[in-house]
């Protein structure tokens, strides 16, 4: 997203509510999409040296659980706080700069402030590091590949693995010896 900073430069502060385009489709992580815009909403500041945002952004995504592989749909509600500034420091980096808690981008000099590098962001942190369905979601059977949730399958619960045998038998206390 693109704001004209001959347009900030007459105003201080200015709110922004804008739904975003798909444009990240590609960016997220794993099988996860976005399911419509993403929602931002927040307040750009002039300040010295750049610019602040503070908002949010709201975004809808599908995916499938990694236990079971069920749909899921979730919604994210992001806090997002950034600072667009022009230094020596910034210039010569292109990436976000952290100045305390609060990240730093590069301010362009082509009359326009780029906010998407910072809605970005935000969205890639606030992504789940797995997606379930349930919190307590069993999976699949390992051995025949039956929803665990529908209901028990019928295999055997000795391992599939020979050699993780003696590691069932010491769980099950098969392989305790009698002194």
């Amino acid at each position: 997203m693109q704001v004209d900073r001959g347009l900030l430069l007459k105003v201080r502060e200015r709110d922004l509510t804008v739904p975003l385009s798909g444009q990240w489709q590609t960016d997220l992580d794993g099988d996860l999409r976005l399911e419509g815009p993403v929602d931002v909403d927040g307040l750009l500041s002039r300040e010295e040296g750049g610019y602040r945002f503070r908002g949010s952004l709201s975004a809808r995504l599908a995916g499938a659980c990694d236990r079971c592989m069920t749909p899921v749909n979730m919604e994210l509600h992001v806090p997002v706080e950034a600072t667009f500034t022009v230094s020596a420091e910034t210039e010569a980096s292109e990436e976000a700069e952290p100045t305390g808690e609060v990240p730093n981008y590069p301010l362009e000099k082509d009359g326009e402030l780029d906010l998407s590098p910072a809605f970005h962001e935000s969205l890639i942190f606030a992504l789940p590091m797995k997606v379930l369905c349930q919190e307590d979601c069993p999976g699949l059977c390992p051995q025949c590949g039956a929803l665990r949730a529908q209901g028990p399958c019928g295999c055997p619960d000795e391992p599939a693995d020979p050699r993780l045998a003696p590691l069932q038998a010491l769980l099950s206390g098969k392989g305790r010896s009698e002194t």
